[in-house]
């Protein structure tokens, strides 16, 4: 009853057969007399919570069995699971652990499979508490080979309140299990169908931002045609829209830190306008500007006129430096290049640019998109696209 009672505690049934016991007339030769008494004396102090008192008696209750008794390991083994059940009452789930180990091996060494059992779930209850879940799932794992086929001592609790019990608690276990699998797939279930609307919410909206940056593209390519058309029929370049105007107040310093930096000329307005006009229509000459090691000097040298004369029409008049200027009818040229398929539909991106006068892929890249707005490829599909 004991046993029974540290598995299903019931104070008030306790200590009514302790009180019977104190009761009864016993013959003192009786070699479970001893034994009984210390036990029970234990009980007494761990149902009123003295738990020190009830470890020591229950030591002390195995120090009183009798050797060679036919009982002898089995008391050993019950006063055992009892002093482990009030460690763990105390708090000490290492002297538990202990206590039930020892309980184990001495359990299955005489075969004691109910007090075995009973070690072994403890045993794996105080180690998943100690977070040696690897260590408890394995005794976790052994408990429940052994005892399925076998019942426990708290099966025989579970017995005195149900009818049936070894099959309703394999029901009760099934059933368990059932539900927790299904806790388990309506979880993943339901996280499957978040990540899924997650997922669609990320590719609508992928989709609709390279739609909208679709048309944004076509757009300025439209701009840039248009830009274009204009400057072939005005025969001469006019930065596009895609570069970023300077601001103001800015146009003042550079125009100031100009005039100081070309004080000492003596170009006058006609001159400068004389020679832009000539610098433009030189721009425009394909084979000219073509050349990869075009320089400042080269240019003024075909003018006729000094490199400085013309560097000052250039920065004074036209606002830019040479390399911007040059930059500007290079790519405008690759332009209509790229929408000419007739004559230059089998070129490459690169082979465009090495035709216009760049000597790198990479230097055209940055050129051609802080003129146009657009990358190379993305002006070149929208050409391909435009002539089809």
């Amino acid at each position: 009853m004991g046993s029974l009672y540290l598995e299903d505690p019931r104070p008030n049934a306790i200590r009514d057969a302790i009180a019977k016991l104190k009761v009864r007339k016993i013959p003192g030769n009786n070699v479970y007399l001893k034994f009984a008494r210390g036990y029970s004396e234990g009980l007494e102090a761990y149902i009123d919570k003295n738990y020190a008192v009830a470890y020591r008696l229950f030591d002390e209750s195995i120090g009183k069995i009798q050797d060679g008794t036919m009982h002898a390991k089995r008391l050993e083994l019950v006063a055992l699971a009892a002093m482990a059940e009030v460690q763990k009452a105390m708090g000490n789930d290492a002297g538990a652990l202990a206590t039930s180990l020892e309980l184990r091996g001495k359990a299955s060494a005489c075969g004691s499979t109910d007090e075995e059992l009973r070690a072994m779930r403890n045993i794996a209850r105080l180690q998943e508490k100690a977070g040696e879940t690897v260590a408890a799932n394995a005794t976790l794992f052994q408990y429940l080979n052994k005892k399925d086929s076998v019942i426990s001592e708290s099966d025989m609790t579970m017995l005195s309140r149900m009818p049936l019990a070894h099959e309703l608690d394999d029901i009760k276990e099934n059933l368990a299990q059932e539900r927790s699998r299904k806790r388990v797939l309506f979880a993943g279930a339901a996280a499957l169908l978040v990540i899924i609307l997650l997922l669609l919410l990320y590719v609508r909206n992928v989709i609709k931002s390279r739609r909208k940056m679709k048309v944004y593209i076509r757009d300025l390519y439209r701009k840039n045609i248009e830009l274009l058309e204009s400057q072939k029929a005005a025969s001469r370049l006019v930065v596009p829209e895609a570069v970023a105007e300077e601001p103001e107040g800015i146009n003042e310093n550079v125009n100031s830190a100009k005039s100081q930096k070309y004080a000492s000329s003596h170009l006058s307005d006609s001159d400068s306008r004389a020679i832009s006009k000539k610098l433009l229509e030189a721009m425009e000459q394909i084979d000219l500007i073509s050349n990869p090691d075009l320089s400042l000097n080269d240019v003024a040298a075909h003018l006729g006129y000094n490199q400085r004369e013309v560097s000052q029409v250039v920065n004074e008049t036209l606002g830019k430096n040479f390399r911007t200027l040059l930059n500007e009818y290079r790519v405008r040229e690759a332009c209509a290049r790229m929408r000419d398929q007739e004559n230059f539909g089998a070129f490459t991106i690169e082979a465009i640019a090495e035709s216009v006068g760049f000597n790198s892929r990479s230097n055209f890249n940055v050129a051609f998109k802080k003129i146009t707005g657009l990358t190379p490829i993305q002006f070149a599909t929208n050409a391909r696209e435009e002539m089809t």
